[in-house]
Protein backbone atom coordinates (compact mmCIF):
# COMPACT_ATOMS: atom_id res chain seq x y z
CA UNK A 1 0.00 0.00 0.00
CA UNK A 2 1.62 3.52 -1.16
CA UNK A 3 1.15 6.07 1.06
CA UNK A 4 2.25 10.19 0.15
CA UNK A 5 2.59 12.97 2.34
CA UNK A 6 0.58 16.54 1.40
CA UNK A 7 1.20 19.65 2.75
CA UNK A 8 -2.85 21.06 4.18
CA UNK A 9 -3.82 24.54 4.01
CA UNK A 10 -6.76 26.72 4.18
CA UNK A 11 -8.21 28.69 1.61
CA UNK A 12 -11.15 30.36 1.74
CA UNK A 13 -12.77 28.08 4.62
CA UNK A 14 -11.74 25.45 2.68
CA UNK A 15 -8.50 22.55 2.88
CA UNK A 16 -6.39 22.14 0.33
CA UNK A 17 -3.46 19.78 -0.21
CA UNK A 18 -0.15 19.88 -2.34
CA UNK A 19 2.80 17.32 -2.56
CA UNK A 20 5.39 18.05 0.25
CA UNK A 21 7.70 17.03 -1.70
CA UNK A 22 7.34 19.97 -3.77
CA UNK A 23 7.03 22.52 -0.88
CA UNK A 24 10.64 23.95 -0.26
CA UNK A 25 9.82 26.21 2.96
CA UNK A 26 6.49 27.59 4.57
CA UNK A 27 6.80 31.37 5.71
CA UNK A 28 4.64 33.52 8.09
CA UNK A 29 3.52 36.97 5.99
CA UNK A 30 6.02 38.59 3.83
CA UNK A 31 6.47 42.56 3.25
CA UNK A 32 5.83 42.61 -0.32
CA UNK A 33 7.87 44.94 -3.24
CA UNK A 34 5.20 45.65 -5.92
CA UNK A 35 6.44 44.17 -9.70
CA UNK A 36 5.10 45.68 -12.47
CA UNK A 37 4.04 44.58 -15.51
CA UNK A 38 2.62 41.20 -13.97
CA UNK A 39 -0.28 39.22 -14.39
CA UNK A 40 -3.06 39.83 -11.64
CA UNK A 41 -2.69 36.89 -9.59
CA UNK A 42 1.16 37.55 -9.14
CA UNK A 43 0.99 39.71 -5.73
CA UNK A 44 4.56 41.17 -6.00
CA UNK A 45 8.04 39.59 -4.72
CA UNK A 46 9.74 39.38 -1.40
CA UNK A 47 13.40 38.42 -1.03
CA UNK A 48 14.24 35.17 0.53
CA UNK A 49 17.71 34.32 1.14
CA UNK A 50 18.97 36.27 -1.26
CA UNK A 51 16.56 35.36 -4.13
CA UNK A 52 13.97 37.45 -5.08
CA UNK A 53 11.33 35.18 -4.71
CA UNK A 54 7.57 35.86 -6.88
CA UNK A 55 4.31 35.97 -4.50
CA UNK A 56 1.32 34.38 -6.03
CA UNK A 57 -2.05 35.08 -4.68
CA UNK A 58 -3.96 31.34 -4.48
CA UNK A 59 -7.10 33.08 -3.73
CA UNK A 60 -7.07 35.07 -7.11
CA UNK A 61 -5.48 32.02 -9.15
CA UNK A 62 -8.61 29.94 -7.66
CA UNK A 63 -11.27 32.85 -9.13
CA UNK A 64 -11.87 33.56 -4.59
CA UNK A 65 -11.82 37.20 -3.24
CA UNK A 66 -8.29 38.47 -2.30
CA UNK A 67 -7.97 38.25 1.63
CA UNK A 68 -5.83 41.03 3.40
CA UNK A 69 -6.06 39.21 6.52
CA UNK A 70 -2.12 38.06 7.42
CA UNK A 71 -1.32 34.80 5.46
CA UNK A 72 1.00 32.08 5.34
CA UNK A 73 3.54 31.45 2.25
CA UNK A 74 4.17 27.85 0.62
CA UNK A 75 7.47 28.03 -1.02
CA UNK A 76 6.75 26.08 -4.17
CA UNK A 77 9.47 24.25 -6.66
CA UNK A 78 8.61 24.05 -10.12
CA UNK A 79 10.06 23.99 -13.96
CA UNK A 80 10.19 27.89 -13.51
CA UNK A 81 11.95 27.80 -10.55
CA UNK A 82 10.70 28.98 -6.80
CA UNK A 83 7.39 30.68 -6.15
CA UNK A 84 5.73 31.56 -2.66
CA UNK A 85 2.20 30.96 -3.04
CA UNK A 86 -0.22 32.79 -0.60
CA UNK A 87 -2.42 30.94 1.55
CA UNK A 88 -4.83 31.62 4.52
CA UNK A 89 -2.89 29.19 6.83
CA UNK A 90 -1.37 26.07 7.45
CA UNK A 91 -2.40 22.96 9.17
CA UNK A 92 0.11 20.29 9.01
CA UNK A 93 1.09 17.51 6.97
CA UNK A 94 -1.37 14.15 6.13
CA UNK A 95 -0.14 10.91 5.28
CA UNK A 96 -2.84 9.81 2.49
CA UNK A 97 -2.95 5.94 1.51
CA UNK A 98 -3.96 5.62 -2.13
CA UNK A 99 -7.64 4.33 -0.87
CA UNK A 100 -7.89 7.54 0.58
CA UNK A 101 -7.38 9.31 -2.52
CA UNK A 102 -9.78 9.55 -5.63
CA UNK A 103 -8.95 11.36 -8.90
CA UNK A 104 -10.48 14.36 -10.25
CA UNK A 105 -13.45 13.58 -12.36
CA UNK A 106 -12.76 14.05 -15.70
CA UNK A 107 -15.64 15.91 -16.28
CA UNK A 108 -14.38 18.60 -13.89
CA UNK A 109 -10.79 18.78 -15.27
CA UNK A 110 -11.53 21.41 -18.45
CA UNK A 111 -13.20 23.48 -15.87
CA UNK A 112 -10.58 23.44 -13.20
CA UNK A 113 -7.46 23.35 -15.69
CA UNK A 114 -6.22 20.52 -14.17
CA UNK A 115 -5.75 22.59 -10.74
CA UNK A 116 -7.38 19.99 -8.82
CA UNK A 117 -5.81 16.75 -9.24
CA UNK A 118 -7.57 14.58 -6.47
CA UNK A 119 -9.95 14.56 -3.81
CA UNK A 120 -8.75 13.07 -0.25
CA UNK A 121 -10.70 11.62 2.24
CA UNK A 122 -9.78 11.64 6.41
CA UNK A 123 -13.16 10.68 7.93
CA UNK A 124 -15.75 13.16 7.59
CA UNK A 125 -12.99 15.64 5.53
CA UNK A 126 -12.29 16.06 2.23
CA UNK A 127 -9.39 17.75 1.02
CA UNK A 128 -8.73 18.86 -2.18
CA UNK A 129 -5.34 18.06 -3.54
CA UNK A 130 -3.74 20.45 -6.14
CA UNK A 131 -1.68 19.79 -8.61
CA UNK A 132 1.82 21.20 -8.12
CA UNK A 133 2.18 21.49 -11.86
CA UNK A 134 -0.77 23.51 -12.96
CA UNK A 135 -0.98 26.11 -10.07
CA UNK A 136 1.24 28.10 -12.47
CA UNK A 137 0.08 28.89 -15.50
CA UNK A 138 2.20 29.66 -18.63
CA UNK A 139 2.42 33.12 -18.65
CA UNK A 140 2.95 33.60 -15.01
CA UNK A 141 5.87 31.05 -15.50
CA UNK A 142 7.10 32.76 -17.96
CA UNK A 143 7.27 36.18 -16.20
CA UNK A 144 8.61 34.24 -12.57
CA UNK A 145 11.62 33.44 -15.14
CA UNK A 146 12.20 37.11 -16.50
CA UNK A 147 11.90 38.00 -12.71
CA UNK A 148 14.66 35.75 -11.86
CA UNK A 149 16.59 36.57 -14.92
CA UNK A 150 16.64 40.43 -13.91
CA UNK A 151 17.19 39.75 -10.35
CA UNK A 152 20.50 37.76 -11.04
Amino acid sequence: MSETKYLIFRLNKQKYGLPINRIDRVLDDQPMTQLPCMPPMVMGGFEHRGELIAAIDLRVRLNFEPSSLPANYLILAGEFGRAALRVDGVDGIETFSEEEVDECPESLKPITQAVFSRIGKKGDQKIVILSADHIITEPVAEAISQLRTVAA
